[in-house]
This record gives structure tokens, C-alpha cells and sequence, in this order.
């Protein structure tokens, strides 16, 4: 075990571990230090040889003597050993525990002292470093470096190959010079090829075991680096007679620094020759590097003088340096590339080069007689060229016609001396195998060259599988087509074959078809997902093949298979669920009906009678509950292979209260008549309670105790005002059943304000529709309050809009919001004077975003046969760079004259878009590309319908299908839209639109998001078949045509959820 101390203190061993300035960046570690070399007594595998020591001229192998080295000659050290820099060939070893290194520089230091018979500057002493006669340091390893006999001993070494190669030398039994010899000293010093060096330590001694008092030994290395300096780095020094050496069973190891760098010059490296002008490139690489920089320089008179070419180039373990020649001709011509930091560090080139000046002109090396002489049409040739002297830039022409006319292939001009190659695809036409063709490049000023001799252009020959190639399924007994791309003269008869087991075996499908790209193919059986098609034909003893890309699948007869609900699950009424199946088959088609059972498959009601075939579908679980539900999913065009849930699953509803309105961010005003709605679901009682905080929720004052729990209650809006305010309905029977505002709404008073909404700092949604309310008193004539007024909404920049030319008087009007702008207002004017008239305070609109899906059509009204506007808003789920979308309208109503009809979005500006228009079959594609960043929900374009004048009133279906986001179908709901068409002369001014795509049941389409959703298909069929059969349900329909639009751009998505539930018990 070492002790690693850093400075000497009292009776104290100090170490100094490297790398210092002193120690050319060597470090010791010893045995229990991070990354030390564990101790690992070597044995020598050749035989160990025993040092014959004593220097004398004679060298008398019987000769021992103390204080001495090897000798005559240093011991091979079997490698270059390299030590501080320097490289070593030969090592004397020391009786005194130490190795002195020998190469050509040091050998002659090495002087016989005629008094004891040994080198002048053996040593007997143990510190570091150690100097010859001539003051110049002894490269030198002290191991156990101490004055020692050598009686009874025996020094041995021997050089190990196996893996590294290593020198091993071993002091055996060695002793302290002193009367006490009977302790003994065992170490070993291993030097690596690698230059690291292993200090191992068998059996040591302890001062007290020799007489001399001070057998401290010195253990570390020194020696002189590549420019002579001193360099040391000692392990252990003297600082006192303290017991501090290595112990026993311990190993030390000297870790040299990276060899540096070497540069070897590859180009040029003698016998080239250059011009003048030309671009060379100077090209070297590095071992052990990279540089910091390369210098690069030139010698004109084979290496007496240098001129710099370039300084500090990068370097990355090598490196190139392009260099236009401007020196003058020599024959005796040289690079050099050094180190920019140590420029000793370098190498030149081989040998000469010669430097010439030659006049300008250009030799064409390919095509040429020596290479290809036959190309194909989209083959690229390769074509290369020597530009020598000033030549200027060039193009390259190809004949076709033995030189008669030129045709330029380059699009721009090319400076032939950077660059001495151009690839070119061939181009038609071909000529027909003749060898007629030439390139030729010129300068323009004189300098040009033709290639020889002519080659020939042919035509492409193309055979190729494209269907199946990879990934389809084919089905047994079903008709498929196998096709492949075939061009020039490739055969007139094709083989087609086909493997099972990708590729492995072959079965003829046809032995001798048209090659016409097309053949009917009915697949058998067996099935297998390891297929592949082979063609192969044959022309002018050349065959051509090919198989497809990847495998595809033969399969079973179509078929479906519903996996979920497929029995045992259960869902709650208005729960949004996925129903999904697996198809097989081609047979199934692209849509797919699916119906409900609730009495375990004795009838059956419709979902979706026309859904895509894509695997799932969205549904919204509807009432009434029933523990007998089943799913069937049946083609559209083959009812036949339909499916049904194997197991019935269960239909429940939740039990509750659940608050309709009041639901957050309404503003009442004192003595406003309102109503209090909710609904109710299962058994909460028979009365409720109905209570009012104006502090969020913190106390709580009765409106009404024990009133009917029948889902309303009007109340008169009472002081004290409050912009808090929060509204709780309980159960008196089962007070667990309670439904709270989800959030506040405000009482204000109506102090010298007329229009009630909308108010200061308000912000209502594009797409929406908010009610505009004022009071109708402030607007009154000599006669009492007028009939009508007129409203208008002022946006910045743009002045005022009319929203109504006229309404009625009556305090509210619904508007479907629309414009986005952060100051706007509303004015309302009386229509007997329209000097007469009130503006709100400053509100916001601003896009809708909580609209969920990827695609929607904006109701549009008109008259027949007037141009009417339909809408197109996009709110996709992922940035996207691609758009596109086919609509569907009917041809015989509606028509787009020409693209200009179709306006793209301002949040579109600068995306390129397409339309292409089939009015024949009443579809219309638009295409939506560009990498401009959209706020979304955001208008994607609007089409300008022309009506025919003979359409009859009525409501029109516009759907869209497919549409898709970047090649991929659109991943959420996608919805249509309507069109309502009234008749010309029919007497109203105001038409009644349906809102949003809902087919007019706003409340229900704002609370399931899509008018699509069954139960709003359900309601729907209910008011039309059912409530607009009598008087009395065409009122009710009216009113609620009257005030669910306000309803309905209240909704927010906590009311969502509750309407859903509610509506889906209604049905």
C-alpha cells in the first residue's frame, strides 16, 4: 500500500506524481490508485538469461564485481523503446537496482573507469536524476536504486512477445551493502513496446537492514526529452531516514504521454507533372494526431528553400489543400507539411516533381476507346477531362449526328481547372445503337476537344413487378390483376410465377403470356404471408426478370368480425366509446352499416348507416338502458358477411342531477326574469333545492325550498350585485344529488346603460352564436317605443357592418359571430331615425378553439339560382403541410363556374392551392400546400356556388370525402355542412339557417359536437316526422328555433357532457 503525499513534513516520504513541466507529461500510479496495474510477477518465456556484469574490455563472463553494469555492450532491448521522446535500442543494467538506456546519441558516454573497472557515472547512491561526466542527464529507471551487493545474487532478464512485447529484468536475492545480508531484496522492472514501464516489488527491506544507516532507495525515471531538457518524475525522494519505500506485493507504473504526431506527404510525392494554373491538391495524413494546423510550403530547388504555400490549414488526422500553381517551372520541385506548433514535426514529399508551362487545351479522358462505348437513356455518364493552361470556362456539347450538330448538356458554365468531371444522365433520343455520338467541351476562346471514338445511346430497357409489390392482400377465389411496367424491346411473352415462401419455391401462374403489363389472376389456395410474383422474358439472348419488392398476402374470402363490444362490457349513456372490427376480404367494400340490438337481437336500430371501413368507429352511447345490447356490423354492399357481438353487454345510466343553466359567464341584470334549468336522471326525489352564493360558493342564500323536481324554476334576479355568482340545485330527499354552477356568472345593475350585451372586455368566439341584448324602452318615437332597429358591430380598420337591417324591438337579437378582432363594438339604431341610436362598450372576437374536429362546412343560405357561399374551416390535430379534400354537392343545384370561385383562406396566404372541378359528377378537390405556421381553427377556403333557378327550397347536403392531412386520412371526426335554398318571391327576408353542420337542432349539435352523432339524428327524425305533423309541435319547433341558438353558443364543454347524457335518455 502507497501513501500518496504531496509535500515532505517532518519524518515523511514525499511523492510526485506527474504530469508536470519536469515530467514530459509522464504519471505514476501505483497498485491501489484509479486505474493502476494490479502486481503481476512476470516470467519470462524465452528462458531467462543470467547478467554476466563487470565492465571490462574482455568481458570474462566469470568476472563479478560490485558496483557495476553489464557489459561491453548494452542488452538489445528486443524494440524501440521510446522514453521521454527518444527513442532506445539497448539497456546496461546497474547491480544498484537501475537500467541506464542506450541508443546512438549516448553510447559513447559510456567510458570504462580504470580503477574499479565499471562506468565513470555508475551510481551508488539512490537519488535522481543522474548526470554524466559531462553534466548531461543519464537516461535513467531507478528500481530499487540503492547501494547493494551483489554477492549471492543474480540478475536476470529476458524479452517477452506474447501480445505486447515486453523487456523483463529481475534483481533476485539482492542485499543492502552491510555485514547484514540476510534479508533480501526481490523487484523486477518490465518495459512495454507501448513505452510503459512496471515496477514490481516481490520482497523489500527496511533501512535497519543495512549498517550504512541510510539505505533509502530512490525510485522513478529521468532522462533528457527531443530537445535536451531535464526531465524527472520521481515516485519516492529522500526526506529523511523514515521508513517510506515500497512495500511488498505492490507494482508501479509509469504511464507514458501519446506518442507524437508523424506526417506523411501522399501527394505530391514525386515524379508528377503540373502546369502552370493548374489546381493541385496537396493531400498528407497523421498518425496520432490530429494537428493543431498544418503549414505547407513549396522548394522550387529540391529542399534548400522554402516558399509558404499556406498556414495553419486544419487538419483532421490528414487533411487536402487545394493550391492554383503560380511558382515557375522547376524539375526539382518539393512540398513540405508541418506542424504549425512544433514545426520540427514534418515531412516532404518523396521525391521531386516537375513544374511546367504548358499551353492551353483540353484532352477528354472519358468516354474514350478505353471505356464504355455503349449507354442507355437515364444512365449517367461519367464524363472526365484534363484542362491544361489558361483555358477559360467551358461547356460540354453532345453530338448525335457523327458531329454535325451539337446540342450544350450543362446548365451552366463549368471552370475546367477546379473541376475535371461532369455527370451526365443521358437524354433521348437514342440512335438506335449506331455509334454516332461525341462530346465535346470548349472554352469559347479557341481551346476545345472531342472525345473519340463515337459511342452509341440506346434505349432503356424497363421490366419491372409493380403490383403486388409488397404488403397488399389478395384473397382466395377473388379476381386480382398482377401488372408490371415494361419498355424496349425486352420480350414479347412473359413467365409468371409465384412463391409461398419468399422466394424459396416457384409455381407457374402462366408460362406464356402478352408482355402487355396486365393479366387477370384468380389466387388459390393455400393461404401464406411469405408471397411473391416472378415475370421473367427473354430478347436477343439477354433475359430479363424481376420479383416484387417486399412479400404480400394471400388470404381467406372477405369477412368481418366485430372485437368490440363483443359482450360483457358495460357503458354509460352518453359515454363516447369506440366500436371496432377487423375486415378481410376486398368483398367488404369501403362502407360499412352498423346497427344496435337492446333485446339480445330480436330488432335492431341503425348507429351509422354509411360509415368507412377503417376499423372503428365513434359512438356516443345513447338510451335506453338495457342489459341485452349487441353489436351487428354488415358491408353496405354485401349484408351477407356481417357480424354481431358474440356476448350481450350492458347499457346503464347515471344517476344525478345535472344543471343546464345558468353555466358560467352569463351577466344578469337586477329584475331580469330568468330560468333555472336542469334535468335529472334516475330516481333524486321528488323536490329540490334551490340556492344562490354571490362569493363563489362560500355562503349560500335560498332562491326556493321543496320545489318540484321537475328541471325548471324562474326567478327574478335580486340585489345585492356580484360578479361571482354561483347557482346550487339539491335533492331534499337525497341531498348527496347536487349539481353547482361549473363556473360564476355576474348580477350587474342597469344604471344609464341600454345595451346589455355585449359588455366591456367581453369575448365571444367566431362560429358562435351570442345574443345581443338591449332594452327596448330606450328606443321610443311619439307613439311609444318603436317597431324595429337596425344593428351594426364595428371593427377596427374595417368601420361598421350591418348584422340586421332590421329586427324587432324586442330586446335580444342571436347572432352568429363572426370576424375576428380585439376592438370591437355593436350599435343599435331606431329605423324611424337612425341618428337615434346606442353603441356597447369595447368587446373581442376571436377564432373558436375548442372545436374538435379536423374538417367542417359552415352553413350558407341563398335564393335560387343566386351565387351562394359555403364556408370551409380546418382544425387539425397536428401541424401539417399538405391539405386536401374532395367535396360532394348535387350537380343538378349547384355548380362552380371556374377555380376563381373557390377563395382560399387569409390564414393561407402564400400556401399554393389547387382546384380541380368535375361538375358532371358534383365534386369538387382542393388542394392546400405550404409550410406557413396557422393558428387553428382557421378558414380554409370558400366556394361560391352557382344555384340553379329551378332547385327546389330545401336544405343540401355538402359532404366531404376523403380528406386528408399530409397523404394521411384525417385522423378525428370529419363534418359536413348544408346549404338552405329558399324560393325566389317567397316573402321572407329572414331565411332560417341550420347552425354549425347541426341540421337545425343547435342545442344538441353544440353538445355532441357533430350533427352526424346518432342521438342528433335521432332528434332531428323526431321534430320532422313526429312535432312538424301537427300545429301544435310546429309552435314548439318555432321557439325552439327562437332561442336555441343562444343556448347553443352558450354551451361550454362541462354543459357538453351533461346535455349529452340528458339528450340520450330523451331517446
Amino acid at each position: 500500500m502507497f501513501l500518496l503525499v504531496t509535500a515532505c513534513a517532518g519524518n515523511a516520504w514525499a511523492t510526485t506524481w506527474g504530469p508536470t513541466a519536469t515530467s514530459f507529461n509522464y504519471y505514476a500510479v501505483d497498485t491501489v490508485a484509479e486505474g493502476g496495474n494490479s502486481y503481476n510477477w512476470r516470467t519470462v518465456n524465452n528462458p531467462a538469461k543470467n547478467i554476466q556484469y563487470g565492465f571490462t574490455a574482455q568481458h570474462d563472463d566469470s568476472f563479478e564485481s560490485d558496483d557495476t553494469s553489464s557489459a561491453p555492450t548494452p542488452l538489445p532491448i528486443g524494440f524501440n523503446f521510446r522514453f521521454f521522446g527518444r527513442i532506445y535500442t539497448g539497456v546496461y543494467i546497474s547491480t544498484n537496482g537501475a537500467l541506464h538506456l542506450v541508443n546512438d546519441d549516448n553510447a559513447g558516454k559510456y567510458q570504462e573507469n580504470d580503477a574499479n573497472n565499471s562506468p565513470n557515472w555508475d551510481m551508488t547512491a539512490g537519488s535522481l536524476p543522474r548526470f554524466a561526466a559531462d553534466n548531461t542527464v543519464i537516461p535513467t529507471i531507478g528500481v530499487w536504486m540503492e547501494d547493494m551487493t551483489c554477492l549471492n545474487a543474480q540478475l536476470m532478464y529476458g524479452i517477452n512477445s506474447a501480445g505486447v512485447s515486453e523487456l523483463v529484468v529481475t534483481w533476485q536475492n539482492m542485499a543492502y551493502y552491510s555485514a547484514n545480508i540476510t534479508s533480501q531484496i526481490i523487484c523486477q522492472a518490465v518495459l512495454r513496446s507501448d513505452g510503459t514501464i512496471l515496477l514490481q516489488y516481490y520482497s523489500t527491506l527496511n533501512e535497519t537492514d543495512g549498517t550504512n544507516g541510510n539505505a533509502d532507495p530512490g525510485v522513478g525515471i529521468c532522462g533528457p526529452d527531443p530537445l535536451g531538457n531535464t526531465c524527472v518524475l520521481t515516485c519516492y525522494t529522500r526526506a529523511s531516514n523514515a521508513d517510506g519505500y515500497p512495500s511488498t506485493y505492490t507494482c508501479i507504473t509509469f504511464v507514458p504521454p501519446p506518442p507524437p504526431p508523424t506526417i506523411t506527404v501522399i501527394h505530391p510525392n514525386g515524379g508528377e507533372t503540373f502546369y502552370t494554373g493548374d489546381f493541385l491538391t496537396i493531400s498528407w495524413t497523421v498518425t496520432n494526431g490530429p494537428l493543431p494546423g498544418a503549414d505547407i510550403a513549396l522548394s522550387t530547388d529540391g529542399g534548400f528553400t522554402w516558399n509558404t504555400i499556406a498556414t495553419n490549414v486544419p487538419d483532421n488526422n490528414g487533411g487536402t489543400y487545394s493550391w492554383t500553381i503560380v511558382s515557375p517551372p522547376s524539375t526539382q520541385c518539393l512540398i513540405r507539411v508541418s506542424d504549425t506548433n512544433t514545426p520540427t514535426t514534418l515531412d516532404v514529399s518523396d521525391n521531386v516533381f516537375t513544374i511546367k508551362v504548358a499551353p492551353p487545351g483540353f484532352t477528354i479522358t472519358n468516354p474514350s476507346g478505353t471505356g464504355k462505348l455503349d449507354y442507355m437513356i437515364g444512365e449517367t455518364m461519367h464524363i472526365t477531362w484534363v484542362a491544361k493552361g489558361a483555358v477559360g470556362n467551358a461547356n460540354l456539347y453532345i453530338s448525335r449526328d457523327y458531329g454535325i450538330s451539337w446540342t450544350q448538356i450543362n446548365t451552366t458554365p463549368i471552370n475546367p481547372k477546379l473541376t475535371n468531371f461532369y455527370d451526365w444522365v443521358v437524354t433521348a433520343p437514342h440512335t438506335d445503337g449506331v455509334r454516332k455520338c461525341f462530346i465535346k467541351i470548349d472554352d469559347g476562346q479557341g481551346n476545345f476537344a472531342v472525345s473519340s471514338p463515337p459511342f452509341a445511346i440506346f434505349d432503356t430497357p424497363v421490366f419491372q413487378v409493380t403490383y403486388p409489390n409488397g404488403g397488399e392482400t389478395v384473397y382466395i377465389d377473388t379476381p386480382t390483376k398482377i401488372l408490371w411496367n415494361t419498355q424496349g424491346l425486352v420480350g414479347f411473352f412473359v413467365t409468371i410465377e409465384l412463391s409461398r415462401d419468399g422466394g424459396i419455391n416457384w409455381e407457374t401462374v402462366s408460362g406464356g403470356t402478352n408482355n402487355d403489363g396486365d393479366f387477370d389472376w384468380i389466387p388459390t389456395a393455400p393461404v401464406s404471408t411469405n408471397c411473391k410474383i416472378r415475370i421473367t422474358t427473354s430478347y436477343g439472348g439477354v433475359t430479363y426478370t424481376d420479383t416484387t419488392d417486399g412479400l404480400f398476402t394471400i388470404s381467406e374470402t372477405a369477412a368481418l368480425a366485430v372485437t368490440s363490444p363483443n359482450g360483457g362490457e358495460s357503458y354509460t349513456v352518453g359515454e363516447r366509446v369506440s366500436i371496432t372490427w377487423n375486415s378481410r376480404g376486398s368483398g367488404v367494400g369501403n362502407f360499412i352499416k352498423i346497427d344496435i340490438s337492446r333485446d339480445a337481437g330480436q330488432t335492431w336500430e341503425t348507429i351509422a348507416d354509411n360509415a368507412q371501413n377503417i376499423g372503428y368507429y365513434s359512438w356516443v352511447v345513447t338510451g335506453p338502458i338495457t342489459d341485452r345490447a349487441l353489436v351487428r356490423i354488415s358491408p353496405v354492399n354485401n349484408p351477407a358477411a356481417s357480424d354481431v357481438s358474440d356476448a350481450v353487454f350492458t347499457i346503464t345510466a347515471p344517476r344525478g342531477i345535472y344543471l343546464l343553466s345558468p353555466v358560467g359567464g352569463e351577466a344578469f341584470y337586477v329584475g331580469e326574469v330568468v330560468d333555472i334549468k336542469w334535468f335529472t336522471s334516475g330516481n333524486t326525489g321528488l323536490t329540490a333545492d334551490i340556492e344562490l352564493s354571490r362569493d363563489g360558493g362560500q355562503t349560500w342564500e335560498t332562491i326556493i325550498s321543496d320545489t318540484p323536481n321537475d328541471g325548471n324554476h324562474t326567478w327574478v334576479v335580486s340585489a345585492p350585485l356580484s360578479e361571482n355568482c354561483l347557482i346550487k340545485i339539491s335533492s331534499v330527499t337525497y341531498p348527496e344529488f347536487v349539481a353547482v354552477t361549473p363556473a360564476p356568472f355576474r348580477i350587474s345593475e342597469l344604471i344609464g346603460t341600454n345595451i346589455i350585451e355585449p359588455f366591456r372586455g367581453e369575448i365571444w368566439e367566431t362560429g358562435t352564436y351570442r345574443r345581443i341584448r338591449w332594452k327596448p324602452a330606450s328606443f321610443s318615437g311619439e307613439s311609444g317605443p318603436i317597431p324595429l332597429v337596425r344593428i351594426e358591430v364595428f371593427r377596427s380598420g374595417a368601420g361598421w357592418e350591418v348584422v340586421a337591417v332590421q329586427t324587432e324591438n324586442d330586446g335580444i337579437y342571436d347572432w352568429f359571430v363572426s370576424g375576428v378582432d380585439p376592438a370591437c363594438r355593436v350599435r343599435i339604431s331606431s329605423l324611424e331615425n337612425l341618428a337615434k341610436n346606442y353603441t356597447s362598450d369595447t368587446f373581442s372576437i376571436i377564432e373558436k378553439y375548442s372545436l374538435p374536429y379536423d374538417t367542417f362546412g359552415m352553413d350558407a343560405t341563398g335564393e335560387c339560382g343566386e351565387p351562394v357561399a359555403f364556408r370551409v374551416v380546418l382544425n387539425p390535430s397536428a401541424p401539417f403541410a399538405t391539405y386536401s379534400c374532395v367535396l360532394h354537392y348535387d350537380p343538378a343545384v349547384f355548380s362552380v363556374p371556374e377555380p376563381l370561385a373557390v377563395e382560399k383562406g387569409g390564414a393561407f396566404t402564400g400556401w399554393v392551392m389547387d382546384v380541380q372541378i368535375d361538375n358532371d359528377a358534383g365534386t369538387l378537390r382542393v388542394t392546400l400546400s405550404g409550410n406557413t405556421q396557422v393558428i387553428f381553427p382557421a378558414e380554409a377556403f370558400t366556394v361560391h356556388f352557382n344555384t340553379s333557378a329551378g332547385a327546389p327550397a330545401g336544405d343540401y347536403d355538402i359532404t366531404f370525402d376523403p380528406v386528408t392531412f399530409d397523404g394521411e386520412p384525417a385522423a378525428g371526426e370529419v363534418l359536413a355542412g348544408k346549404v338552405t335554398l329558399t324560393a325566389v318571391g317567397g316573402g321572407s327576408e329572414n331565411v332560417t339557417t341550420t347552425g354549425g353542420g347541426g341540421g337545425g337542432c343547435f342545442i344538441a349539435t353544440a353538445a355532441f359536437g357533430t350533427y352526424l352523432a346518432g342521438d342528433v339524428e335521432t332528434l332531428c327524425s323526431f321534430r320532422d316526422s313526429r312535432l312538424g305533423a301537427s300545429s301544435s309541435g310546429a309552435e314548439l319547433v318555432s321557439l325552439y328555433y327562437a332561442v336555441s341558438p343562444a343556448v347553443a353558443g352558450d354551451v361550454t364543454p362541462a354543459s357538453a357532457a351533461v346535455l349529452r347524457k340528458f339528450i340520450s335518455l330523451l331517446d
